[in-house]
């Protein structure tokens, strides 16, 4: 496949094997440097690399998958996609995650955050920290009903009447208005609030072994899930509690955490494919396995496919206010659908991809370099922003704000999100909103026992 690409001879399978195997070692190099250049000890995460091995777990298996072998993709596609484009999307894969570890190595000191023990010891001994727990549960439970009222019916309450069709043209519709709820600044919090609140109540649960809290929040989430069908949406409290349990610098990696992890994301994750698909048990674990590992790469190969220039208005894309005022854009993920599936209906709003897909339209090639270093920039402001602006004691409050905003980092959809700072604008709408709730919880003062 990618001898034709670079002009060598010989066994197409050996020679592609041997460039994978070079790039995944090259790969592994570049993670061994970031971990270095981090002081992680063996064992240790840091945030920057749950998320980042987060985002290359549900990649990296099918990028290898369609370019070893001769994978069948959505519809049978397969047949309209050349082997030089594979290679392409392979190489540049791989090279754009080589690039985000090394420039994240290589600028370690503006992404380092405080270790989340310190600043909790510090925390907890402030009066009415419970009281903030029991404010921050309540208003993400609240934001979760509002998100739900602005749908009207529910498309996981479509789903469960028979009308597939219906749930997924409802679903598609609610995605494209999410963030255009009206009231400036909404749309942000219901996005990222449960992220926070998810993670926050964790660590609760995780230093005082109360968890009432997490599970009432995990249930309401699960329940959310299943309603919009937003799939993804029931893992967001798993990857959260990953995310702190790794930024509190003595906690460790181990296999038995492992083995909890991947058993509570196939347990949250079945319920809203079981609503959606209508297919016995069997075929939707493998309906599952494809969502999660294959589609996000086989967007990209398809969008590398269909658009073969740089488009302006592709650059356009995601940038705040245009729609607002009539500008019209191209999101190559929404538009690939109607190059390979016109036929499929509305409900189908767009194609999950890797950046190097809607980046490389963006960007031409200059997408691999283009992308960490954009990526990379998005957390150096959040990372800054925390320092300058910091709620509470050791930024305690605002380190989690990070990492709220930036599990939502686009590796693998909406490049744009990250190109214009999306992550920044949420960080500061979260701020503000619990700047305001810490500063009424340490203003409220509670009655001695004794009064």
């Amino acid at each position: 496949m990618l001898r034709h690409l670079i002009g060598l001879p010989g066994e197409g399978s050996v020679v592609d094997v041997t460039i994978a195997v070079t790039l995944n070692l090259v790969l592994l190099g570049a993670v061994i440097f970031y971990r270095k250049r981090m002081n992680l000890c063996p064992g240790a995460l840091d945030l920057w690399s749950v998320i980042f091995y987060a985002a290359m777990f549900v990649t990296i298996f099918g990028i290898n998958i369609f370019f070893l072998t001769d994978a069948k993709m959505t519809f049978g596609v397969e047949t309209k996609i050349s082997d030089a484009t594979v290679s392409r999307v392979y190489v540049d894969y791989y090279l754009s995650w080589i690039f985000v570890f090394l420039i994240f190595g290589c600028g370690s000191k503006l992404v380092t955050l405080p270790d989340r023990s310190n600043s909790y010891s510090t925390y907890v001994r402030l009066p009415n920290s419970k009281l903030f727990d029991y404010v921050v549960l309540l208003s993400a439970i609240v934001l979760l009903a509002i998100d739900l009222a602005l749908i009207g019916t529910p498309p996981g309450i479509i789903a469960l009447k028979g009308d597939v069709g219906g749930a997924i043209a409802s679903k598609g519709a609610f995605m494209n208005q999410r963030m255009d709820s009206g009231i400036p600044g909404l749309g942000y919090l219901m996005r990222y609030f449960p992220i926070f609140a998810s993670a926050w109540l964790f660590e609760r649960f995780m230093l005082t072994r109360k968890p009432l809290g997490f599970f009432i929040l995990c249930f309401a989430i699960v329940v959310y899930s299943a309603l919009t069908l937003i799939k993804s949406y029931a893992l967001q409290p798993l990857i959260a509690a990953c995310a702190v349990y790794f930024m509190h610098k003595g906690n460790r990696l181990n296999i038995r955490l492992v083995v909890k992890i991947f058993v509570v994301s196939c347990a949250v994750i079945f319920v809203p494919f079981y609503l959606i698909s209508g297919v016995s048990a069997f075929e939707l674990i493998s309906l599952i396995v494809n969502r999660v590992f294959t589609v996000q790469i086989e967007g990209a190969i398809l969008i590398r496919e269909a658009f073969l220039e740089i488009r302006l208005d592709a650059l356009l894309e995601g940038a705040p206010l245009l729609s607002r005022f009539g500008v019209a854009t191209f999101d190559p993920a929404a538009e690939v659908i109607s190059v390979f599936f016109p036929s499929v209906g509305e409900g189908w709003v767009n194609m999950n991809s890797h950046y190097v897909g809607q980046g490389y339209v963006m960007f031409g090639s200059l997408v691999v370099i283009v992308g960490p270093l954009v990526i990379y920039l998005n957390c150096v402001l959040l990372s800054l922003t925390s320092r300058a602006f910091a709620i509470g004691p050791n930024q305690h409050i605002s380190s989690l704000i990070i990492l709220s905003c930036a599990i939502y980092l686009p590796f693998n959809n909406n490049f744009g999100n990250a190109l214009y700072l999306k992550a920044l604008i949420a960080y500061l709408v979260l701020s503000v909103f619990l700047y305001f709730i810490y500063g009424v919880v340490k203003l409220t003062r509670t009655v001695p026992s004794n009064s």
